[in-house]
């Protein structure tokens, strides 16, 4: 998962975020843990996107929403 919309830590300001997670599923839980972004081009955080995982080729692809400046 990646990206939406939280109250930043600053003013208590909502703005998009570029947090993103993975869920590890197991027989008997599931849980969220949060991942580092990586690669040379990391987007800016977003809120109101698409965003479509394709794990065959190790990629995500992000469609759309909007950014605010900080």
């Amino acid at each position: 998962m990646y990206g939406g919309i939280e109250d930043a830590s600053t003013g208590n300001k909502i703005a998009p975020t570029g947090d993103i997670y993975s869920m590890k599923l197991h027989l008997k839980e599931c849980r969220w843990e949060k991942e580092k972004g990586q690669g040379d081009e990391i987007p800016p955080a977003r809120a109101q996107h698409i965003a479509l995982a394709t794990p065959k080729y190790d990629r995500v692809f992000i469609y759309g929403g909007h950014s605010s400046p900080t």
